[in-house]
């Protein structure tokens, strides 16, 4: 069984932060396979470790889990869904200002898959390369909806 994550994209207007519609919201986030789930909506385990430490396998550096936004807004709505289901965890949030200011360039010595204890299958890899390209395009494309990368933020969740 894997695990998926789900994102809501959300631009601060005036007072508060409000989502942008999931059927723009996929539009924006079509990459070069012409199919979208939404901002960071794939299957990685490498992003899902980078954003909350979740299935946390490969010792890569990044956030951990926050929970769900309590400011106002479309939140109360995310809210609602994500206590919905018994199979959504650790929900969390960042904003596009916290994804420019870290240094992808930070080397990691990476741990095989169920290999924690092993010498075998270690390598040291940048953020950049465990992330891959399309974390990039992605966030370039969030940074492209406001002119203060503070006033953009993904709110997400993950399932099993």
């Amino acid at each position: 069984m894997g695990c998926d994550i789900h994102t809501h994209v959300q631009v601060w207007e005036g007072s508060k932060w409000r989502n942008i519609p999931s059927g723009k919201e996929r539009e924006l986030f079509v990459d070069k396979i012409k199919y979208s789930f939404g901002c960071f909506g794939w299957r990685s385990y490498r992003m899902f470790e980078f954003l909350a430490g979740v299935r946390a396998y490969e010792g890569i550096p990044g956030f951990a889990a926050r929970g769900m936004p309590q400011d106002a807004g479309d939140t109360a709505a995310l809210r609602e869904r994500y206590l919905d289901s018994p199979d959504y965890h650790s929900a969390s949030w960042i904003t596009e200002c916290e994804l420019q200011i870290v240094d992808y360039e930070t080397t990691f010595l990476e741990l095989a898959r169920g290999d924690r204890e092993a010498s075998s299958g270690r390598h040291w890899l940048t953020l950049r390369e465990a992330l891959g390209e399309r974390f990039f395009d992605h966030s370039a494309k969030l940074a492209a909806l406001a002119k203060d990368p503070r006033y953009i933020r993904v709110v997400f969740w993950f399932d099993n």
